[in-house]
């Protein structure tokens, strides 16, 4: 058999998560503090091989339902943001935005390395996730991977990321 290359889709399920996150407009604007139950879409192009299968989905799913885990019943902070300074002590993060502090525990944040919180940067940080496990995406010959955030019925950003072998 010649390999040949097959799209997968990977949708519902355990892949979403719920998480508080507030987005920053600019220096001085910002949404509140608030939460989203999101959802997340993900197509993978991988090499067929034999006996017919790209790989097996469930390894792939697991390590997807583990990144919403890692997300899920969190405040996401970003960490990178211009905008916003943070401070810890041995139980909280304190985050100062427009010389307003919001105090929260560490056990309930995820500090994560964007610029903001938004659709478009969680979906990328998804593909990120990914990509950067080299082996993994080697493993299962991945070769493209596209990843949709959704934060309810209407609005969804997708990022994509390709592979060269």
């Amino acid at each position: 058999m010649t390999a040949r290359d097959a799209t997968l889709y990977f949708t519902g399920g355990k892949l979403k998560f719920s998480s508080g996150h507030f987005t920053i407009f600019s220096k001085t604007e910002r949404e509140p503090l608030h939460g989203h139950n999101y959802t997340i879409e993900v197509v993978v192009t991988a090499t067929m091989n034999e006996p017919g299968i790209t790989f097996d989905y469930r390894l792939f799913e697991e390590k997807l339902i583990q990144l919403c885990r890692t997300l899920n019943w969190h405040t996401l902070i970003p960490e990178k943001s211009p905008y916003i300074n943070i401070e810890a002590d041995d139980q909280h993060y304190q985050i100062t935005f427009n010389h307003e502090s919001m105090w929260l525990l560490k056990n309930d944040v995820v500090l994560l390395p964007l610029e903001n919180v938004t659709l478009e940067t969680l979906s990328q940080w998804f593909v990120d996730q990914i990509m950067q496990d080299k082996k993994f995406v080697a493993t299962y010959q991945i070769k493209k991977l596209t990843i949709k955030v959704f934060n309810g019925p209407h609005h969804a950003a997708e990022a994509c990321g390709d592979c060269c072998h």
